[in-house]
């Protein structure tokens, strides 16, 4: 009974709560189109747990609606945006947390990203592209890399390895297409150069 009860347990966190977190999906994506349909008119702040846009990236199949804010209940619905980071087009550390393994396991395949691979940021604001210049292994308590960056990031973060939180999973992107402080960028065409070059000082090797 009590392998049942485990196998029960387990399935229900790989498979039960992808449900909760479909349908709260279907929602956030209805209050984005209805956003995006509005954006020239003045827009209350998003509240924590309320739609910011979506993420997608290619090389991953990823393609989902993230919300305002870290908390539980929030990243039940998708990944999250760190409240203290800044959002696409104001320039700094864009900072994005999410599930690997329940709620649709958003960031489950993270770690297959490469230097060069893309991330699009669709907000009210426009549509932003990241490109990846490293993924690393950080300590769950490396704060630096959610650290404000001389120019504009992106941060992604998720647990590693899988089905445990002994580590975090990082990857960083620089901002190549969007609005940004210092005016519209259109780096697609761009190599990245010296930007490829990880801080490996902080970084753990990924090991599987």
């Amino acid at each position: 009974m009590a392998g049942a009860g485990l196998l029960l347990h387990v399935g229900w966190d790989l498979w039960g709560t992808g449900l909760a977190t479909a349908r709260a999906q279907t929602k956030l994506r209805a209050d984005l189109h209805q956003a995006f349909a509005h954006s020239r008119t003045r827009q209350l702040p998003v509240v924590p747990g309320g739609a910011d846009g979506l993420i997608r990236i290619p090389a991953v199949h990823l393609d989902m609606a993230f919300v305002e804010g870290i908390a539980p209940d929030a990243l039940t619905k998708g990944p999250g945006h760190y409240p203290n980071t800044p959002m696409p087009g104001a320039g700094g550390n864009v900072a994005i947390a999410g599930h690997r393994t329940t709620h649709l396991a958003p960031f489950w395949a993270l770690d297959a990203l490469h230097a060069g691979d893309d991330v699009t940021l669709v907000t009210r604001d426009g549509r932003f592209v990241y490109r990846v210049v490293w993924v690393g292994v950080a300590a769950p308590d490396a704060d630096w890399v959610l650290a404000q960056t001389g120019v504009p990031s992106l941060t992604l973060t998720t647990c590693w390895p899988r089905f445990s939180a002994s580590h975090r999973l990082v990857v960083r992107a620089i901002q190549v297409y969007g609005r940004s402080p210092e005016g519209f960028l259109d780096h697609l065409n761009q190599g990245l150069g010296d930007w490829l070059r990880p801080p490996a000082s902080r970084l753990a090797p990924r090991v599987a």
